[in-house]
């Protein structure tokens, strides 16, 4: 049980951040940031830089965790979704999210987009509302997404390679080894990335990303298996 609370927990965790590196696969990528970055409302440290109230935090909490129980049901350890299931659990996420969102003044919402933004990393370039702010060309936009797809591949690959000897058991070095290794290979396609920027567009993608902020995954799936 308490590995399946794990694997449920990490899921959860790293949710946004694995299907912001997916590509190729536009049926299923949210339709607005907004929406994407309702999943990290969840996390205590974004409740508190977007500075909710307590009444707004609750409800938030209520209806993610509403949210993450109905993803989970028929969930069985070791399955794996259909394609058809999971585009229905994205829809349902999505229409959540959206309502989140409305819970939001128009500053919180602007941060949670500067948030989310910085958590996708190069995708998110690709996201339509970005994507026309910084006024891609078509040729950056195929150079993105090679950059993209090949960096996706070989940093999925690391992650299902166990390091530093960690036991499988070992969940709390497990989650800090995942999340140092989704920092390194999100940092490398940066810098590959903002080669392919002109200087216009790089400010353009400072101000989109806003203060840098750092969500600490580890930590919260620490937090998350504490209370079962």
């Amino acid at each position: 049980m308490k590995r399946f609370l794990f694997a449920a927990t990490l899921t959860t965790a790293l949710f946004v951040g694995a299907m912001a590196q997916m590509t190729g696969r536009s049926a299923m990528q949210p339709r607005s940031l907004l929406e994407t970055g309702g999943g990290f409302l969840i996390m205590p440290d974004v409740q508190k830089e977007l500075g909710l109230s307590a009444a707004t935090k609750k409800t938030i909490n209520d209806k993610l965790i509403a949210l993450q129980k109905s993803m989970m049901a028929g969930s069985k350890p070791g399955e794996r979704p259909s394609r058809e299931d999971i585009q229905k659990r994205l829809s349902v996420a999505t229409e959540t999210y959206r309502a989140l969102g409305k819970l939001l003044t128009p500053a919180q919402q602007t941060r949670l987009k500067q948030i989310t933004v910085q958590q996708l990393g190069v995708s998110g370039m690709l996201f339509p509302e970005v994507k026309s702010q910084l006024k891609l060309n078509a040729d950056q936009e195929r150079k993105l997404g090679v950059i993209i797809r090949d960096g996706t591949q070989q940093m999925m690959a690391s992650l299902q390679k166990p390091a530093n000897g960690n036991k499988p058991t070992d969940y709390n070095a497990m989650m800090k080894e995942y999340q140092a290794k989704q920092k390194e290979w999100q940092g490398r396609m940066m810098k590959l990335a903002q080669q392919q920027l002109t200087a216009s567009q790089k400010t353009t993608w400072k101000n989109l990303t806003g203060k840098p902020f750092t969500i600490d995954y580890a930590s919260f799936a620490r937090s998350q298996m504490s209370k079962h």
